[in-house]
């Protein structure tokens, strides 16, 4: 009980323990797990007990496990479905992290997504940061031949976007908190044509 606690503690308190809480549990139930189907009993097992306890459980997963229909509901309202559907497989896209898993869920191409350590290892964690905190965030579009993006709608790189030549607003999808708006950028549009305005843009948001 110590080892669970301890290992779901961390989990809950920073998602990156997860992974350490499933290797501390998965042994201890699979531990639990041969007990109930073993016949012979023991004074560590209680066959009636671990019915009623069973079927406690499926009752509570039941009546708390919420409909498909409200399922999708949730997510029609979290997430920019639309937008992400009518990701091409061809396009360069820049996400917000928040989207990445539903774009990888969908099959569709992400910058990054939330294996945060495997884009570490090859520089683009580092440079997503740097776009996301305004640090010459056009010329690293540019380094990576990005043509479209999925970004947070009023976040500062959606706002310079918006004010960038050679990017316009392909759609706006979702509201309040769960508002988006997808980029494209002309194909007439150059580095060059959308660095020229990256420190007037800057400076006016």
């Amino acid at each position: 009980m110590a080892f669970l606690f301890f290992a779901w503690f961390t989990a809950f308190n920073h998602a990156r323990f997860a992974f350490l809480a499933g290797v501390l549990t998965i042994p201890l139930l699979a531990g639990d797990v041969a007990r109930s189907f073993c016949a012979k009993s023991s004074e560590k097992t209680i066959p009636a007990f671990n019915a009623l306890f069973a079927a406690g459980l499926v009752c509570a997963f039941v009546h708390f496990f919420p409909a498909n229909a409200a399922l999708q509901n949730d997510m029609a309202t979290s997430y920019p479905l639309q937008s992400i559907a009518s990701i091409q497989p061809s396009w360069r896209t820049f996400n917000s992290e928040g989207v990445s898993g539903m774009m990888d869920f969908n099959s569709k191409p992400t910058f990054l997504d939330s294996r945060y350590d495997t884009f570490e290892h090859h520089g683009v964690l580092r440079d997503y940061l740097e776009i996301q905190n305004f640090h010459e965030p056009l010329e690293l579009l540019d380094k990576y031949r990005i043509d479209h993006a999925l970004l947070v709608a009023n976040s500062p790189l959606s706002l310079l976007l918006e004010h960038t030549p050679g990017w316009r607003v392909e759609r706006r999808e979702g509201a309040d908190d769960h508002a988006y708006v997808l980029f494209a950028k002309l194909p007439s549009a150059t580095g060059e044509q959308t660095r020229c305005v990256a420190v007037s843009s800057a400076d006016s948001l």
